[in-house]
């Protein structure tokens, strides 16, 4: 099965607008997490960083291939882990023009900075394998916006059902004695999304 990511990719290459759009609003937390977080910018800085890695994306999403962008244990690469180093190239690309900068006005604190800047990714940022709990965090940000994007598409009783079940954890039958529907109303709801998260996931998580 062509997973959703490859699907998602196939349309940018073909100038999609939709594909285009549905590609940065998915990955543009991600890519803004690690400018942050990872490589400790400022949310200015990171902002900039974050224009200009899709920037890059546009221009390069052509040349990604899968099979030539193999992992340190020879399987094929990934778009996430593609789109990892791309941002790690531009945040490398941002502390040299600002190492340039201060040196041209005599200033040592960039060029230190720049000298420092492997040590901002722990973990090997440029790895298909980073740390289990940053990995973690990184699907936790998908899953986030691919909830985002799927609340539209329901319910709002099929959607309470599921939240109220599955994130809140409460019994069911009580989420059905309070929404006012039946349990089997309530399992169908559930049932469906999580089917339908569990296909978008498995394009996402995986890429």
């Amino acid at each position: 099965m062509v997973s959703t990511s490859s699907d998602l990719i196939d349309g940018v290459r073909r100038h999609d607008p939709p594909a285009w759009e549905r590609l940065v609003r998915i990955y543009s937390p991600l890519v803004y997490h690690w400018c942050r977080h990872r490589a400790e910018l400022s949310a200015e800085d990171a902002a900039d960083v974050l224009q200009e890695v899709f920037a890059a994306v546009t221009r390069s999403i052509g040349e990604f291939e899968r099979r030539k962008a193999n992992n340190e244990n020879g399987q094929p690469g990934t778009f996430r882990g593609w789109l990892r180093v791309l941002t790690s190239n531009k945040i490398h690309d941002f502390h040299r023009r600002n190492a340039h900068k201060t040196q041209a006005t005599g200033g040592s604190d960039a060029i230190q900075r720049l000298s420092q800047v492997p040590d901002l990714f722990p973990g090997n940022f440029d790895s298909e394998s980073p740390e289990s709990g940053e990995e973690i965090c990184e699907q936790s940000i998908l899953i986030n916006r691919l909830l985002d994007e799927l609340r539209p598409r329901y319910k709002e009783e099929s959607w309470k059902a599921f939240w109220q079940s599955e994130l809140a954890g409460r019994p069911r039958q009580e989420i059905a004695n309070e929404l006012g529907i039946s349990i089997d109303a309530v399992n169908m709801a559930i049932f469906r999304i999580r089917k339908r998260l569990r296909e978008e996931l498995e394009g996402f998580l995986e890429e």
